[in-house]
């Protein structure tokens, strides 16, 4: 099960804005519960970093789960659609991706597929994702088997439903750094955090990115 940790932007837009929709996207209800439209998922033990990371360059609210390395999706979007404190139709960030230059809401709501280094599509990727409650309930009601469910091509039928996605890559263009290595060139690593818009990693990648990300979070 995933741990959830709301936003500190959160917190302190409840505090200083209630009521307030215009400044901030939390729905308070009468008992002040706490609505996200944007769940983030973090390596147990890089929480902090993570949180530190979004609050940076996202100014909405957003909510970090903790996951252990290998967690299975399907029980992270069953934890989602029981839990009524994430909107209706929301942003799913895997782990342990995060945004490395100012970035609005409207570009995390943008369908993208990313193309791996055989030119291959995969949907089942570490970016932003926009999903549909309604949709992901219709599309786990055909899978009568745990064992039956496959992230690729469930992924690929949900983001699909919000229109055509957009081609990304850590291989092309400056939207994505992708990082696996426990020693990768710190060059190229602080390359991604000047020219990229995302940067995301494994737990040993993360690792080996740890000193630029501190010095990155100091600026």
């Amino acid at each position: 099960m995933a741990k959830r940790q709301s936003s500190n932007t959160a917190v302190k837009t409840a505090q200083s804005e209630p009521g307030n929709a215009n400044n901030s996207p939390v729905v308070e209800q009468a008992t002040g519960e706490q609505h996200h439209s944007v769940v983030v998922l973090a390596y147990e033990g890089t929480e902090d970093r993570m949180r530190a990371l979004w609050e940076k360059n996202y100014k909405g609210t957003f909510e970090i789960r903790t996951v252990e390395p290998g967690y299975k999706l399907l029980y992270i979007l069953a934890e989602i659609l029981a839990d009524r404190s994430i909107e209706d139709e929301f942003i799913l960030v895997q782990a342990n991706t995060f945004p490395v230059c100012s970035t609005p809401e409207e570009i995390l709501r943008i369908p993208v597929v990313y193309i791996n280094a055989k030119q291959e599509t995969v949907y089942n990727h570490r970016l932003p994702m926009r999903l549909n409650k309604a949709k992901l309930t219709e599309l786990l009601g055909e899978i009568h088997e745990e064992s039956a469910f496959e992230p690729e091509r469930f992924l690929k039928k949900a983001v699909e439903d919000n229109g055509r996605p957009i081609q990304v890559s850590h291989h092309f263009g400056n939207y994505f750094l992708q990082v696996v290595s426990a020693d990768p060139c710190r060059h190229k690593a602080i390359e991604g955090f000047v020219l990229r818009r995302f940067i995301g990693a494994t737990p040993t990648g993360w690792n080996g990115i740890l000193s630029v990300i501190d010095e990155y979070l100091k600026k």
